[in-house]
């Protein structure tokens, strides 16, 4: 039972290491790639602990002895399924984040998120032509989840011109302006006459 009580210390370390690690990885430069082989580690470290423990209970001599090894495992099992919650709580942190500035996102946009040419016409701040603008951008750029609110943005000033365009002159291309610019473009261009 000794060297079940020095495996179970040895693991429940090597538990504390990895948490650690992953407490002090920082939001804003953690990798996705820093998480997985942390994960890796962890599931690791718990099932080489899972095959000695399922040996040391083989080993037991009373059912007093079994309900030991198996209250240790069962804690050492909750320290393990805290550690994973924390490295998925910390995955989603990482991937909520912005992956670039606003501004990088408009110089240096994905590939796979231009606009096929011709989908989107310009607007020239036609009262007539708006509601047909207006419908095309907002299925092809507004609800498009794979761009940014900065690259919306951009797109939005990129395909209007003329009297569409003075309304928008004065935004700047960045993440909270995107709403407001649509909205202002709908206000003055959205006529029912």
């Amino acid at each position: 039972m000794d060297r079940l009580e020095r495996r179970r210390s040895a693991t429940q370390d090597q538990m504390n290491v990895i948490i650690n690690r992953i407490n002090g990885m920082d939001d804003t430069t953690a990798r996705p790639e820093d998480l997985e082989a942390e994960m890796d580690s962890l599931q690791e470290t718990w099932s080489e602990y899972r095959d000695f423990h399922n040996q040391s209970l083989d080993l037991c001599e009373d059912d007093e002895a079994a309900r030991d090894v198996i209250e240790e495992a069962n804690d050492l099992e909750g320290m393990y399924n805290r550690a994973k919650a924390a490295v998925r709580e910390f995955a989603n942190r990482i991937r909520q984040r912005p992956t670039q500035s606003p501004m990088e996102d408009i110089l240096n946009p994905a590939p796979e998120l231009h606009l096929p040419k011709g989908i989107l016409p310009t607007f020239l701040g036609d009262y007539g032509e708006w509601s047909s603008f207006y419908d095309l951008f907002v299925s092809s750029v507004h609800n498009n989840h794979r761009l940014t609110k900065a690259q919306k943005l951009f797109y939005l000033k990129t395909y209007t011109t003329g009297r569409a365009a003075a309304v928008l002159k004065h935004l700047k291309v960045k993440d909270n302006a995107h709403e407001g610019a649509l909205e202002a473009l709908r206000k003055r261009f959205d006529r029912k006459d």
